[in-house]
């Protein structure tokens, strides 16, 4: 198991990289400044360290220098910012392995700490898209701590809640308006236009929503391998207002109830209540040991909840248990979002694309759909919400976010 250091005195683009490695299984330490990297250096003797040129009491280059006086064999690569290329590129002459420049893009940032891994006899290949990562060996310096709730013992629903003690729980939550802005230019977040039959395209800067609702007049958009919550804007370019980090690592899903942000974790098997605040301050967690779930939707009245691996859907009651009321047999393989227009609901089918009509009442099917560019299989469907009028749906890997009127649901026999 490799030892990387992450040093940036950015909090958001700190844990921005932190998130991006935390898949690979690795020991992973983060610096706020170049004294805390250099004392975690003497520690730990890291085999690898990404290092932002430019930190408040000494540049990136001085703390590589440091660093190789430790571990002579330490992968130096450096952050750089937009004007910091050119010193990155020159750094490469002065004993770094390589550099990435920021906004970062997460294929990049695995590909360089791959090579860097295998120069020093260690691979950390990307793990697929969906696969359930494990963050065994991790540890977290230098930024705070995440309160871990236990998991509640129960074996059987309802949930049991576990109330959150401390106010203000996340990592430092939301990215500075400079670091939107930066990376706003740097991943060119613009309208793709009206793609023909492939409705109106949008392109953001994360290639993992897996889940998506509407709060009030903006779309929330989680990307459980980044580990952040989205809040875009209602515009032309579907521009980014905020990005969240919470104790949610993984957020599959999320879904608003008028007053609270709730969000989901497949792989923890747990849903998370949120203050709508600054740091989407945890209010409950509910451990849901037999349920794994994917995805969330909230009707008016009660919280839906989606097990994609079962097929299954449950309907739970707003109470303190959120206890289930309801479980029904989803006609979706892998069912992936949903919402409710009239007496039905919609159900995305991540494994076909489809889309599927069914009743409200006893879930049987009405009306199969297909939609442009997901029916044939040239995107993957991730998500699906309905803001009162369009029909939103997220692309899986593709950073990708479509916008459809109903007239674009074409019926499939089925």
């Amino acid at each position: 198991m490799a030892k990387i250091l992450i040093m940036d005195d950015e909090p958001g683009l700190r844990n921005v990289v932190f998130n991006m490695l935390r898949p690979l299984g690795q020991q992973l330490f983060l610096a706020e400044d170049g004294k805390q990297a250099i004392e975690i250096g003497r520690r730990e003797i890291p085999d690898m360290a990404l290092l932002d040129m430019r930190v408040p009491d000494m540049d990136g280059l001085e703390v590589m220098v440091e660093l190789k006086k430790i571990n002579p064999n330490v992968k130096c690569i450096m952050l750089s910012g937009f004007g910091d290329v050119e010193t990155a590129v020159n750094s490469i002459k002065q004993g770094a392995f390589d550099y990435l420049s920021k906004p970062f893009k997460i294929d990049e940032v695995l590909k360089v700490v791959n090579k860097a891994m295998h120069s020093v006899g260690t691979s950390v290949n990307q793990p697929a898209v969906g696969s359930n990562t494990a963050s065994a060996g991790i540890k977290i310096v230098g930024t705070p701590n995440i309160a871990g709730a236990a998991s509640a013992t129960a074996s059987s629903v309802p949930a049991a809640p576990i109330k959150s003690s401390q106010k203000g729980i996340p990592l430092p939550v939301m990215i500075s308006a400079a670091v939107l802005s930066a990376a706003v230019i740097g991943f060119a977040i613009f309208k793709l236009g009206f793609g023909g039959s492939e409705g109106k395209q949008f392109s953001i800067p994360y290639n993992n929503a897996t889940g998506m609702s509407w709060v009030k007049n903006n779309l929330w958009v989680c990307d459980w391998v980044m580990g952040n919550i989205y809040q875009h804007n209602n515009d032309s370019k579907l521009s980014i207002v905020s990005v969240y980090k919470t104790t949610n690592l993984q957020p599959t899903g999320v879904a608003y109830d008028g007053e609270f942000l709730w969000s989901c974790n497949s792989s923890e098997k747990r849903i998370y209540k949120h203050s709508i605040d600054s740091s989407l301050t945890v209010q409950a967690i509910y451990s849901l040991p037999n349920v794994s779930p994917a995805a969330l939707y909230f009707d008016g009245a009660n919280l839906w909840l989606i097990d994609s691996d079962n097929a299954k859907i449950y309907k739970h009651k707003m109470d303190q248990s959120l206890s289930v009321v309801g479980v029904f047999d989803s006609p979706a393989v892998n069912p992936c979002g949903m919402f409710k227009k009239d007496e039905f609901f919609y159900i995305g089918d991540y494994k076909t694309g489809k889309v599927y009509k069914v009743s409200s009442t006893d879930f049987s099917v009405r009306e199969v759909f297909g939609l442009p560019g997901f029916k044939d299989g040239k995107y993957k469907l991730a998500s699906i919400c309905w803001d009162g009028n369009a029909i939103w749906v997220s692309a899986d890997g593709m950073g990708k976010i479509f916008q459809f009127s109903f007239s674009d649901l074409k019926v499939i026999k089925f």
